[in-house]
């Protein structure tokens, strides 16, 4: 009934906007999910213009992003959520601000509980060594922290996961205060892969409003099930666990905490997001149409490129993983908005891309390989052969690995000093230049095993999906502009002439 009343309240403020909604029509499509924890629509937001974009690339350090996270958890009243993918617990750049944050509220005599939770699917990351940082800052104060990190498949009996399923775990990036602001984006917090002149391209929102009641309720069931199997006994072993740090002594204890999610409340904004996620394996039971590899998330992205009707633009590492595989129903989607006439632009990352840490920013398939690809998948849903659909291909398919202008004035793939390849760790649509998502969730999807092209990695993901003609423009200007006119320079298709399919 809750749910009922809330879209009923939803197509009333839509109604009033005269020209009908996407979100909306998105809204009534999307099955159910437990408590509204996978997906919210949410009315009377704000992007504060000048400061809801955090964007790293040549131009743009970390710094900015890390002290938006630390500013926003001094702000904190009741609660603070942050929700990330391991590893976080060091001295670098984000950490430090978050422990500055910290420290700030303790000084303010705040009543606080900070929940930190860390997706635990590369290292098990030793979350008691990070707390014990945090020990003699919020010792004799009110601000207490309970710190996790969660895997929701892996191998052993308490897993309910298919057998295949050998990991899967949180890889949305959330930094929520009160139900009230939220950060929400792609940004690891990893600093040796931002926090240097060598960034990671990546893209992260700020926004204000009932949005960030959505996005910290998309925390609720990954908190209950990091209780529920929280194994301190095997740590080293087991891969979900959480310890409370008690603000008044001090001390660590290895209990954990869980909050029943709540109905956000009215904004005085006036923009419409959509908070979208996915359940990954593990978290909460799938029921039809749900399936491990096609869940809210993704229906929400195949609804936007099934009804653009001029432009499509995509900033992401990849569209196509290591082993050939796609997502089907997106890629099928995204050649049928060619097929209609609609101008596909996409920024990926370079084939071999690697941040200063050693990390890889690719999964194999290089902008040709895609294009190609995509070629191909154009045939298919046009019934017609490739080289009958290759001059539309060519003309409205415009894709190209990521680049840079570099200080003498000419576009480049690579960094001047250590000639090491641009990563693009962005995971941003934006249809028909007013609807954008910008979240954690990428088109590409990640495989478990590299010989079996149908068993893939089913994380939780998390992004905001936003309408505003508006805040869209300033995300062209300020984000998409800057990075699509050297990385066209180096575009495989998009020019009939120049065509290299």
């Amino acid at each position: 009934m809750k749910r009922m009343l809330s879209l009923l309240a939803l197509v009333l403020a839509f109604a009033a906007h005269g020209e009908e909604s996407l979100l909306r029509q998105l809204a009534q499509q999307l099955p159910a999910s437990p408590n509204d924890t996978m997906w919210s629509l949410t009315t009377g937001n704000n992007l504060v213009p000048g400061f809801w974009l955090s964007a790293t690339s040549d131009t743009v350090g970390a710094d900015r992003l890390a002290q938006d996270i630390s500013f926003l958890i001094s702000r904190a009243e009741k609660r603070v959520d942050i929700v990330t993918m391991a590893p976080l617990p060091d001295d670098g750049l984000f950490a430090n601000h978050i422990r500055s944050g910290i420290k700030d509220l303790v000084t303010k005599n705040r009543k606080v509980t900070v929940r930190i939770l860390l997706g635990n699917g590369i290292t098990n990351t030793n979350t008691r060594a990070f707390l014990d940082t945090l020990a003699p800052i919020v010792k004799g104060s009110e601000v207490n922290v309970i710190m996790g990190a969660v895997s929701t498949c892996m191998p052993g009996a308490w897993s309910d996961c298919p057998a295949y399923a050998s990991l899967a775990t949180n890889h949305a990036k959330i930094v929520a205060i009160d139900g009230k602001e939220a950060i929400v984006g792609g940004h690891n917090l990893w600093p040796a892969d931002y926090a240097n002149p060598r960034p990671i391209y990546d893209l992260t929102m700020h926004v204000v409003g009932p949005a960030a009641q959505a996005a910290t309720n998309f925390a609720a069931p990954l908190w209950k099930h990091t209780c529920t199997y929280s194994w301190h006994e095997t740590f080293g072993t087991s891969r979900t666990y959480a310890d409370t740090l008690i603000g008044a002594t001090g001390e660590r204890w290895p209990v954990c905490a869980y909050y029943q999610p709540e109905e956000p409340a009215a904004g005085d904004g006036t923009i419409d997001i959509l908070g979208v996620g996915r359940a990954g394996l593990g978290l909460i039971p799938l029921s039809s149409p749900m399936t491990p590899e096609f869940q809210w998330s993704d229906r929400a992205m195949q609804f936007l490129f099934d009804n653009a009707k001029s432009t499509i633009r995509l900033s992401q590492q990849d569209l196509v993983s290591r082993n050939g595989n796609a997502n089907r129903p997106v890629f099928e989607a995204l050649a049928k908005s060619i097929v209609r006439g609609v101008d596909v632009y996409v920024v990926m990352t370079n084939k071999g891309a690697k941040s200063d840490s050693d990390t890889p920013y690719y999964e194999g398939y290089d902008a040709l390989e895609t294009a190609q690809k995509l070629h191909s998948e154009v045939a298919r849903v046009s019934g017609k052969s490739k080289d009958a659909v290759r001059d539309q291909v060519c003309k409205q398919l415009h894709l190209g690995s990521i680049a840079r202008r570099g200080a003498d004035g000419v576009d480049t793939n690579q960094w001047t000093t250590t000639k090491r390849l641009l990563g693009n760790h962005a995971k941003v649509y934006i249809v028909d230049d007013r609807y954008f998502y910008i979240g954690s969730h990428n088109v590409y999807p990640m495989t478990l095993i590299e010989n079996i092209k149908d068993l893939q990695v089913s994380n939780q993901e998390y992004g905001f999906l936003v309408d505003d003609a508006t805040s869209a423009k300033a995300l062209l200007n300020d984000y998409w502009n800057p990075t699509w006119t050297p990385t066209s320079t180096f575009a495989v298709s998009g020019d009939v002439s120049k065509c290299q399919l």
